[in-house]
């Protein structure tokens, strides 16, 4: 009952001060609802469970290269892995595909996943129609089978529900469909380009290049650890029977082993530590905010010495006072986190919107209310509510009741101590305050630099696409070879274009093994790797790739002449620092010279090109001539003299025009395209530049709010100063000089955190140190201005006062 009327009190006593309580409890609101929707994110990223079966004994792992590093998957290895094990209750692989399938006006380019035919009951899928794959369909020359996705079947089946036995055609093959999967599965739990597709794997058995035992197509592994099993027990497991395979394999295993980790962190990748720095940076404004309502509480809490001194000489114990002060903050609380969870709403869906396709979610919903959740927002409710209450309840309760009876108020409350609390909490706002904007002014500084770097081509006015020729049409290179150059001669003389190429493996994802004439012979498991591709010769122009030296390809370099290669900066100055690199020869796919291979010579040299982004190492680069190596998938690099998406239609009619049964899919800028690589590093630097501003006023509030206080308790004595003879500068240069001591303390304060935190966030920095003195001044200047001018308007009013009122205030 007492609780119960604590807690009405403290609505009476907001309903008293309705302006007060409207700031409050609105500051509040935006630091608790900030906070709700980023740990939303973060649940749902980082901490909430897969919804898969037995998700946290889910594992990923692949192969690795002493030299490459991590790599896919080999199928043959895989199976030995399989076999052999102790550790694993299941083990699988699946493989990323693009499919074409024909349509009524053109064909269509769908997203699906070739994998064993025990992935989707591992994960716990249950057929929505029909069944799952069974060990019958997973193996060569098994019939052809599919499963859909729902939203596959609704578009191209209408939903019908007999949709079971009929077929589906993917690369002219066809598939007969036996089930469809329910809308809640999705694997993995991509939302941009869905799988809408799945094969058996074991369809490929028949083909040597993906049997191959040195051959890594792509695949990838997901397996679920037996009970009680550590992750680390598991990677012994597997590192064991590589090493096995080494001794056994040493042309394709030598120097192989085996990476494993939880899928859920694999996952995440890199995204981890940018989530928890926001996290960090929303927890640091939400405590600002405390600061500032404790701030707003010890001024108001001056008024209510006296009552709380009578209720201690009726009687009242201090436990008893200090609970009702508890519930009057618990209200506030709980109508923060009310007003809270409508920012957080809002907040989640704008959090929704941008993130949802660039980074796996865990889950369909941000704010989904499970034990974390509602762990944190009550946790939210009670610790802000004990934040910012403790320090005024002390201040209210610890008064001596009968000096205050026997005073009144405005003498009572004027204590040093009170003050010094008041000032301390300034000093608190503006460490805090300093320490986010300066994480936030190293991530934008690096964020700059990351802008300003040299990806080594140029991505403005280029629009880029893929091609994929069916193999029922062009069964020979002869015949991709002719579309390929029908295609660029046409392309070419299309309004608007400046140069057209196509290649193999746009801005990396494809490497080999190569060996250069002369070099020694790398030992078993010291094989070097570099990114390669196939490129037409107009390639170079498009991308905006400068030549160094030599030449580009010419339509010349035909099957019949000679293989010529084209190298980048790097790839020369490892092999030939001193000598001129054209004319010199290299065999790819090669660790050792074979006298039956090819040779390939050097005739031109370019610039290095940071394939996964100018943070990001490269390999060095080897291009290949397409006229003297044909593919069947190619990405098309256009260079536009003005607006690149306008040339989109145009390309697809002439594409149309030559190949009608030829897709064309993933339309996107190469600008795009790059700045992809740079998500996370612009959300982080955007969302902590938010909060760092954020930060930045709520300081300034509050060191204005001190200040105001401050100067309406000093009344009579600015008064008796200005009687006395004091001039407005004077007056003024007193207040500021007050003011200036909070915020230099605050400044050297947070310095010091800044540097640690400086620290924290280094692996998430490019081209500036945790230590950078350019944002070191940059954001004391900022900040010392800021609260110089939350300083200056209190000081400028005290010195407008006029000293007979202020005499007469008493």
């Amino acid at each position: 009952m007492t609780i119960w009327q604590d807690i009405r009190y403290g609505f009476r006593m907001l309903a008293r001060n309705p302006g007060f309580a409207a700031i409050a409890v609105l500051t509040l609101a935006i630091g608790i609802g900030a906070n709700i929707a980023m740990f939303g994110f973060v649940n749902a990223y980082l901490l909430r469970p897969l919804s898969f079966d037995d998700a946290e004994r889910l594992v990923d792992f692949t192969d690795t290269h002493a030299t490459f590093g991590r790599m896919s998957v080999s199928y043959a290895n895989y199976l030995d892995w399989r076999k052999q094990n102790q550790t694993f209750e299941k083990m699988a692989c699946y493989r990323n595909i693009r499919s074409t399938v024909p349509g009524t006006s053109a064909p269509e380019r769908l997203r699906g996943m070739q994998v064993t035919a025990n992935l989707l009951p591992m994960l716990g899928a249950k057929a929505m129609l029909g069944r799952l794959f069974n060990q019958t369909d997973d193996h060569a020359g098994a019939e052809r089978t599919v499963i859909l996705s729902p939203g596959l079947w609704q578009r191209r089946f209408g939903g019908t529900p007999n949709v079971i036995g009929k077929t589906l055609v993917l690369d002219d093959d066809p598939y007969t469909i036996i089930g469809v999967l329910p809308p809640s599965f999705a694997f993995p739990p991509f939302r941009r380009n869905p799988v809408e597709f799945w094969t058996p794997i074991g369809l490929l058995d028949q083909y040597d290049w993906f049997i191959r035992r040195s051959n890594h197509q792509g695949t990838a592994g997901i397996g679920k650890l037996k009970e009680g099993v550590t992750l680390a027990s598991a990677r012994a497991d597997l590192n064991h029977i590589a090493e096995q395979l080494e001794q056994a394999y040493p042309d394709s295993n030598g120097g192989c082993r085996v990476a494993v980790e939880t899928f859920h962190r694999w996952l995440m990748g890199d995204t981890r530590p940018a989530l928890l720095v926001l996290m960090g940076s929303v927890l640091a404004v939400l405590l600002i905010v405390c600061v500032n309502i404790a701030n707003l509480l010890l001024v108001r809490s001056s008024a209510r010495i006296q009552e709380f001194a009578v209720r201690r000489a009726l009687g009242a114990g201090r436990l008893r006072l200090v609970r009702q002060l508890l519930g009057e903050n618990l209200v506030f609380a709980l109508l923060g986190v009310a007003g809270g969870l409508i920012v957080a709403l809002w907040g989640t869906g704008l959090l929704d919107a941008f993130l949802s396709d660039h980074i796996v979610k865990a889950g369909n919903d941000l704010l989904h209310f499970d034990t974390n959740m509602v762990l944190f927002i009550l946790g939210t409710a009670i610790g802000t509510s004990l934040l910012f209450g403790l320090i005024p309840a002390r201040h209210c309760i610890g008064s001596q009741a009968n000096s205050t009876v026997r005073n009144n108020s405005r003498t009572s409350t004027s204590t040093r101590g009170h003050s010094r609390l008041r000032d301390a909490l300034v000093v608190t706002e503006i460490a805090l305050a300093l320490s986010l904007m300066f994480c936030a002014g190293l991530m934008l500084r690096s964020f700059v630099h990351y802008l300003q770097a040299d990806p080594g081509y140029n991505p403005d006015s280029t629009v880029t696409f893929n091609i994929r020729l069916p193999s029922q049409t062009y069964r020979t290179d002869e015949q991709k070879l002719a579309f390929y150059r029908d295609f660029l001669h046409r392309a070419e003389s299309i309004a608007g274009i400046r140069h057209v190429g196509l290649t193999s493996a746009m801005l990396g994802g494809s490497q080999s093994t190569y060996y250069v004439e002369g070099a020694p012979i790398p030992a078993s498991g010291q094989e070097i790797f570099a990114e390669y591709s196939r490129v037409s010769p107009d390639l170079f122009q498009a991308m905006g790739i400068q030549l160094l030296s030599g030449r580009f390809f010419g339509e010349h370099d035909t099957r019949d002449a000679p293989p010529v290669v084209i190298v980048d900066e790097r790839f020369a100055r490892k092999w030939w620092p001193d000598e001129n690199p054209v004319g010199k020869r290299l065999q790819i796919h090669r660790t050792s010279p074979d006298p039956n291979a090819p040779w390939s010579e050097v005739v031109g040299v370019v610039r290095h090109v940071k394939h996964y982004g100018v943070d990001n190492s490269s390999r060095e680069s080897i291009y290949l001539c397409l006229y003297q190596d044909v593919e069947d998938s190619m990405t098309v690099v256009v260079r536009a003299q003005d607006y690149p998406l306008s040339l989109v239609v145009p390309i697809r009619h002439t594409v149309s025009q030559i190949g009608p049964d030829v897709p064309i899919d993933n339309i996107q800028t190469l600008r795009a395209i790059s700045l992809e690589h740079s998500f996370m590093r612009r959300l982080t630097t955007t969302v902590l530049g938010l909060f760092a501003l954020t930060a930045l006023l709520l300081a300034a509030l509050g060191i204005y709010g001190v200040m105001a206080y401050s100067v309406s308790r000093r009344t009579n004595e600015i008064g008796i100063r200005i009687a006395l003879g004091a001039r407005m500068a004077d007056v003024v240069r007193m207040i500021l000089h007050q003011g200036a001591k909070l915020v230099l303390i605050g400044i050297a304060i947070g310095l010091a955190g800044s540097f640690a935190l400086g620290r924290l966030i280094n692996s998430l920095l490019f081209g500036v140190t945790a230590y950078d003195s350019i944002t070191s001044i940059s954001v004391v200047v900022v900040l010392t201005s800021a609260a110089l001018a939350a300083c200056y308007l209190p000081a400028r009013r005290a010195a407008r006062i006029d000293p007979m009122e202020a005499l007469r205030y008493e």
